[in-house]
C-alpha cells in the first residue's frame, strides 16, 4: 500500500485526508475491470489477515496490483478522471 500511495502522490494522486485506502483505490480503479478486481483482491484478503483468520498474503494478491498501478498509470487515470 505504501508503494501505490507514494506513486499516486509522485503522480499528484494522493489519497485525500480521512479517505480509507479501500475505498480510495476502489474509486481509483472504477473504470479499468482487471484493475478493479485486483484492487478487490487485494483488499479483501487484506481485511482477512487484519480481522480474520488468514496469516499470509498469497504472493499474487499483494504483487499484482502493485505491478497494475504504476505511475504512469495513476497519472494516466488522473487524467482521464479530469476529463
Amino acid at each position: 500500500m505504501l508503494i501505490i500511495e507514494r506513486r499516486a502522490r509522485m503522480a499528484g494522486f494522493q489519497r485525500p485526508t480521512g479517505k480509507s485506502q479501500r475505498l480510495w483505490l476502489e474509486e481509483m480503479a472504477r473504470a479499468d475491470e482487471t484493475l478493479h478486481e485486483a484492487v478487490q483482491r487485494f483488499t479483501n484478503t487484506a481485511d482477512e489477515m487484519v480481522f480474520g483468520k488468514r496469516t499470509t498474503l498469497p504472493a499474487q494478491n499483494a504483487t499484482e496490483i502493485v505491478r497494475l498501478l504504476s505511475r504512469k498509470k495513476i497519472s494516466a487515470m488522473q487524467k482521464d478522471a479530469l476529463t
